[in-house]
């Protein structure tokens, strides 16, 4: 399996990225960034890409991959509401469609969040247009999974923490009792490639789901 991967650095990207290195199943790992990766594999290749919304002169290059792990994504606090429109639905459109036209067999894992609304009316802004990047990734036509994760346990390496995260940190052991709010950032991983490899009975995954997954996918 070939595997396209964005948001290396982030909590869920740099946990994906380390489980398919560990996985024998995947032959290579693409990681497509602004930079390259830190981490260095003999099955790692990085694609620097500057301009998100433009990926016409990749998809031919990625048409020989199974799956995107579409990992790349930031928290609605950081930026204004337009910036996290275009990162959160244009960034992932284009990519999604390129990708498309290059293979029409690739599997799209999506990470959304837990509170995504495909009825677009959510109070939050998150839900708001994760629904909408939800809903207009499912009419493309692509193989498409969204994953809609509780809180994501975890840190990538190098990076600190901000306030709400570590606000996050004090109710693991509270979150751990449930099957519905939280999930580990490598089984997050685990769930995706599982997906990519089998397939789903539905393409918009609750964080029950997800768990379910990564358990049917514990052998690396």
């Amino acid at each position: 399996m070939r595997v396209i991967l964005t948001g290396a650095t982030g909590t869920a990207g740099s946990a994906a990225l380390e489980v398919c290195l560990r996985d024998p199943r995947v032959e290579q790992v693409t990681v497509v960034g602004r930079r390259p990766p830190d981490r260095t594999d003999p099955k790692l290749k990085s694609v620097v890409l500057s301009d998100f919304l433009d990926w016409s002169k990749l998809g031919p290059e990625l048409a020989d991959h199974d799956v995107c792990l579409w990992c790349l994504g930031i928290s609605q606090s950081q930026v204004n509401e337009a910036e996290y429109r275009v990162i959160t639905v244009d960034y992932t459109l284009a990519a999604a469609r390129a990708l498309m036209d290059a293979n029409p067999k690739l599997v799209f894992c999506f990470l959304s969040g837990q509170g995504a609304d495909t009825q677009e009316r959510s109070w939050m802004l998150f839900g708001r247009v994760k629904g909408h990047a939800e809903n207009e990734l499912l009419k493309l036509g692509l193989p498409v999974y969204c994953f809609r994760p509780g809180y994501i346990h975890g840190q990538a390496p190098g990076r600190t923490l901000r306030f709400q995260e570590k606000l996050g940190r004090a109710f693991v052991p509270l979150l751990r009792r449930t099957r519905s709010m939280m999930v580990e950032a490598e089984d997050l991983g685990r769930a995706m490639l599982q997906v990519a490899r089998h397939g789903a009975p539905q393409p918009i995954l609750e964080n029950a789901d997800i768990l379910g997954l990564a358990e049917a996918n514990r052998a690396p």
